[in-house]
């Protein structure tokens, strides 16, 4: 994130060109204690000189506390915005998983018809089978039957003779 600064504001480190102290107030020491109170050159500010400077300073290092505020935040949302596009991969990667177990279940379901049409299919022709085991045991028990009829032995049983 970019922050772009304005125009300098007033920098305390910054000395604007000019004459010292000493150069622009040639005033001695010593002839300024001899000089009476009319003789006495003004004070270089007054006292509402002096609370506008102070005044002037304290919004100065508002600002100043408020861009280091601003420092911390935008520290504060790299951090986000990084923990951000993380959970965003996350999230696509989650997508392509759902994406590829939705292809897969899709496979399985398609797989899943063919067989229960397999199963339905075998099931009607075990039943079909079932059915004609049946029959046959039937037919089979038939003919037993009555191949056993002419080969009855019967004992004990006296014949009887067309004579008698």
């Amino acid at each position: 994130m970019n922050i772009q600064q304005g125009p300098p504001m007033f920098n305390m480190n910054h000395v604007l060109p000019g004459p010292s102290v000493s150069e622009a107030l040639p005033i001695n020491t010593q002839q300024f204690s001899t000089l009476t109170s009319q003789q006495r050159p003004q004070p270089f500010c007054d006292n509402n000189t002096l609370q506008m400077i102070l005044e002037n300073m304290n919004h100065m290092n508002s600002k100043l506390a408020k861009l280091d505020m601003l420092d911390d935040l935008c520290s504060i949302m790299a951090s986000i915005e990084s923990h951000f596009n993380i959970v965003k991969t996350e999230i696509k990667d989650i997508r392509y998983d759902l994406k590829q177990q939705s292809e897969r279940i899709t496979t399985e379901e398609y797989h899943y018809n063919i067989v229960e049409s397999r199963v339905s299919g075998i099931e009607a022709e075990n039943e079909k089978l079932q059915y004609e085991n049946f029959e046959l045991k039937e037919k089979l028990l038939e003919m037993q039957a009555h191949s056993m009829k002419y080969n009855l032995i019967f004992s004990g049983i006296k014949e009887r003779s067309e004579t008698e």
